[in-house]
């Protein structure tokens, strides 16, 4: 029922007092003073408690004691499934179409050149010791700490929004893209760092090569040199890594309206051009332009054909002096990156990458990382034929050669070549602390939902358990009982006491009521208002 107002209550609670005289006060006349006259409020009509009405048991947390209980809504999660595992990778995660970022930070994470470069960089503004609240402010900066996870976090996965922060790249760009700007960025930001001695950028992916024109006429060279941190390779037409390479250096002639204008002859004469690769970088990046723009509709089209690359690439054929006399142009395969898809405005990326201590393959699909078996390179079901792709069947290949459809970017690794890993140890102090707190907050927020789990699961018992419902029976029909003078024994519970009960049944404490008794022993009839009645058989229970 609605709760009355306090005056209406107080004033029939007191008001046969001015007309009864002492010697007539009955017990008739004592219920209404302590308001045991009053009708019991009906479970679930009142939006708030009735304070004057100590038959109100409404709106004290008892709602969640009378709703159907549902086990399956119990949190079963257990959190500690976010935990790294002993000798596993950590993975990112995927904060909305930023798989391809994912690839490439755990592509240049396995570079041990790059590792060292990124945890030998110091912020100059970078304090000496980690204090609450520290973040990066810069790529580098933000790099370093994402490394730093991948390597001293105990979480399963982590996230890499600090990055995206302070980068302009990733919304704008496609993976090709974003390879190639972030390379120039990262180079750059590395560069002015009093810390590092070299450039690694340049050590790791820069390589040469010229365009050398050789004029029809007079036979005269001419050479334009340039460097290149990646080749795009064309597969159009190609199924063979070999070919594309082939493609990518073949003699194209200048004639017609194309001419090329001899310094010599001084003159626009018939000419041949080609590329002549001159020096190839310790890791050599492919890119296969899978992604190439229709003019008939206007976008980019995705190529869906195969294409065979080998595991050992020798690319001493292919350059300017054939590579005698050394074993530079022996490379072998380091990562896969593939695009999982049938258009180029929509798939999944994912990287498979040689671990290049060990030497085992590991599928890097954003927060899930799978090992390959045997140390064996696995493409599996990323080369399976999706609506509206091709549904060309995979041609056999030799062995020591893998075959995709989806590859869209190669690494090579030069053979033999040596790399330290960098222990977690070259790490500046402030941002091994970093990583330290965020452990610790992901133990502190384990043990909390653990917590959380265990109150839900005793708080469900608590609500199955025969005597807190028969307590809460009681509660709601001792006024029914005690109207038809059952025996029933009523005691009195203060309102807060009995709210904190509903609230949290395990953490109850000895109801105790000796501040509202007055001189004799008993309840004043003041404080009734701060007071409910239910059975002392239910307050037992």
């Amino acid at each position: 029922m609605p709760p009355k107002p306090k005056l209406q209550l107080d004033k029939g609670a007191w008001q046969w007092a001015e007309t009864t005289d002492h010697t007539q006060v009955t017990d008739e006349h004592v219920k209404r003073a302590y308001r045991l006259n009053l009708p019991t409020c009906v479970k679930g009509a009142c939006k708030r408690n009735c304070k004057g009405n100590p038959f109100c048991l409404n709106s004290l947390g008892e709602k969640s004691w009378f709703q159907p209980l549902d086990e399956s809504k119990l949190q079963t999660y257990d959190h500690n499934e976010d935990r790294r595992q002993e000798g596993h990778f950590v993975g990112l995660k995927n904060l909305g179409a930023t798989c391809y970022v994912n690839t490439f930070l755990q592509l240049w994470f396995h570079n041990p050149a790059v590792r060292k470069a990124i945890y030998a960089w110091r912020d100059p503004a970078l304090p000496t010791e980690y204090y609450a609240g520290w973040k990066p402010d810069s790529i580098c900066g933000h790099l370093q700490v994402i490394f730093a996870l991948l390597q001293g976090s105990i979480r399963s996965k982590i996230c890499m929004t600090g990055l995206l922060t302070v980068t302009s790249l990733v919304p704008y760009q496609d993976a090709q893209e974003f390879s190639k700007l972030f390379l120039h960025v990262l180079e750059s930001a590395l560069s002015g760092n009093t810390t590092l001695t070299e450039n690694v950028i340049e050590n790791q992916f820069c390589g040469s090569y010229v365009y050398v024109t050789e004029c029809q006429n007079c036979k005269s060279q001419s050479e334009r040199p340039a460097t290149f941190y990646e080749l795009d390779l064309n597969i159009r037409g190609h199924s063979t890594l070999a070919a594309s390479i082939k493609d990518f250096l073949q003699e194209e002639k200048l004639e017609g309206d194309n001419q090329y204008m001899c310094n010599v002859c001084n003159s626009k004469q018939n000419a041949k051009r080609a590329i002549r690769l001159r020096r190839l970088p310790a890791v050599l990046n492919l890119q296969l332009l899978r992604f190439v723009f229709d003019k008939n509709k206007g976008h980019k089209k995705k190529l869906s054909s195969f294409i065979q690359f080998p595991e050992t690439l020798d690319m001493s054929p292919f350059l300017q002096d054939n590579g005698k006399g050394t074993d530079h142009g022996l490379y072998e395969l380091a990562a896969v990156l593939i695009h999982r898809g049938p258009t180029a405005y929509s798939g999944h990326y994912i990287a498979h990458i040689r671990e290049q201590e060990i030497g085992s393959w590991y599928k890097f699909n954003d927060e899930e990382i799978e090992k390959m078996n045997n140390r064996k390179l696995e493409l599996g079901k990323e080369e399976d034929n999706l609506e509206g792709g091709s549904s060309e069947k995979a041609p056999k290949v030799s062995k020591g050669y893998h075959s995709s459809r989806n590859a869209y970017m190669l690494v090579y690794r030069r053979k033999n070549q040596e790399g330290r890993l960098s222990l977690y140890s070259d790490l500046p102090a402030a941002v091994r602390g970093y990583v330290d707190n965020d452990n610790q907050e992901f133990e502190n927020y384990v043990s909390e939902q653990l917590h959380v789990q265990v109150s839900d699961r005793d708080f469900f018992n608590q609500c199955n358990r025969p005597s807190y419902k028969v307590l809460l029976i009681i509660c709601y029909f001792v006024k029914f009982q005690y109207n038809r003078n059952l025996p029933i024994i009523m005691t009195w519970v203060t309102t807060q006491w009995l709210s904190n009960w509903l609230s949290s049944p395990s953490s109850w404490e000895k109801v105790t009521n000796k501040i509202f008794k007055c001189p004799h022993g008993k309840l004043r009839a003041d404080d009734v208002v701060k007071m409910k009645c239910i059975s002392k058989e239910g307050v037992n229970q």
